[in-house]
């Protein structure tokens, strides 16, 4: 029998909303966290044995009324391995039925085989079908593989999502890339304004 083990974990995070306090007219708001597990603390009976941090802001902002911002940074190390993403992300609702989004994510990767960084690069075209059915694609492009050290990872997607009753969804994914295919859907069922049911499955290759 293996020994019995144990941990803890800890997390901070905090959050500031400028259009409240009324420091700006539009929504802008900013955020930061940062978690630990101990190598002991275990979920559901498993724990990998090893110790986990992750820690990250970001920012999100209009600069008007149909255009939004987000910027976001985060790592996270698990034992001698991390994971550090930079990202930056415009949405434009070019119509009540029509949005655009763009945006630029630079990867790090260290890992036991070696480190690697990686640009991406993905534009997302999204539509509307009467007041119910979003439609939308993805594309995503390898923007600098680190002189091929970074495997790619271009990819499409498309998907959509239905709308009923009240805030209640069903949505479905397809995705084909260099990383593999896979293939989501999922599920939300608003109970009550306090409650609400989800549920989804993702199979991938």
């Amino acid at each position: 029998l293996s020994a019995s083990r144990n941990g803890d974990a800890r997390a901070i995070e905090a959050r500031a909303n400028f259009k409240e306090l009324g420091w700006t007219d539009l929504d802008w708001s900013v955020g930061a966290w940062w978690r630990q597990v101990d190598d002991g603390f275990s979920i559901s009976r498993f724990d990998n044995g090893t110790e986990i941090q992750e820690r990250g802001v970001e920012v999100l902002g209009q600069f008007a009324p149909n255009v939004n911002v987000h910027a976001r940074y985060s790592r996270a190390e698990r034992g001698a391995e991390a994971l550090t993403q930079a990202s930056v992300t415009g949405d434009w609702r070019i119509s009540d039925h029509n949005s655009l989004a763009a945006e630029v994510r630079r990867v790090e990767e260290k890992r036991l085989a070696g480190e690697a960084a990686g640009v991406l690069g993905a534009l997302q075209y999204k539509h509307r079908f009467g007041s119910a059915f979003d439609l939308y694609g993805t594309a995503q492009l390898t923007l600098d593989d680190d002189g091929g050290k970074y495997a790619d990872n271009d990819a499409l997607t498309v998907g959509g999502k239905y709308l009923f009753g009240d805030l209640s969804s069903v949505g479905a994914e397809l995705t084909s890339g260099d990383r593999g295919d896979a293939a989501k859907i999922d599920a939300e069922y608003r109970i009550s304004p306090e409650h609400t049911v989800y549920g989804g499955y993702t199979y991938s290759t």
